[in-house]
């Protein structure tokens, strides 16, 4: 440790260069592919915490109950597709909350990659833009790794006040393969 380190300025977003952004060469698919560095979330530091706890046990506290946890799970895509883990989780969470997804009001998808939340739309129609990433996600706000998951779940509950409903879903890309959700 080399004592104490101000945070002067913030990694993202980044700078736009159209004539640099219409270079990019593709990642995945060198022939055909749509996801380069400039349609790419950066990878950010970054850190966070939330507390769970039973709503009896907050009350005790004198602590807020923010949102109820109602499912949670994780699945695993082929490599080849692991941006796509981000929306393919879906299924799963409904089922696991006995919901469907019309039933949710609102939904955090973070996308390392802008082609996932399009994919993700085409899959499930009702991932309609009134209702998804309204403050922005991976590719506008940056991907810190430490703290992306409780980034959605913040934003989540405050688009959820915002409107004045109750459910939403948060969900993301892990680990090269992974949906988490």
């Amino acid at each position: 440790r080399k004592g104490v380190r101000k945070v002067e300025k913030d990694e993202g977003p980044k700078e736009l260069d159209m004539a640099h952004f219409t270079k990019q060469k593709p990642y995945f698919k060198p022939e055909g592919g749509t996801i380069t560095v400039a349609n790419s979330s950066t990878m950010n530091d970054g850190a966070a915490v939330v507390v769970l706890a039973s709503e009896v046990r907050a009350k005790e506290l004198g602590l807020p109950v923010l949102a109820e946890l109602r499912a949670y799970g994780n699945i695993g895509v082929p490599k080849e597709l692991m941006g796509e883990g981000a929306f393919k989780i879906l299924p799963k969470l409904m089922d696991r909350a006995g919901m469907k997804l019309a039933d949710v009001d609102y939904f955090e998808m973070n996308e390392a990659f802008a082609a996932v939340v399009g994919a993700g739309m085409k899959e499930f129609p009702e991932l309609n833009v009134e209702r998804l990433n309204q403050w922005g996600s991976g590719v506008s706000l940056g991907h810190p790794l430490g703290c992306t998951g409780v980034r959605q779940v913040v934003d989540m509950v405050y688009q959820l006040r915002k409107r004045g409903k109750s459910v939403g879903v948060t969900s993301r890309c892990v680990g090269g393969g992974m949906g988490s959700g």
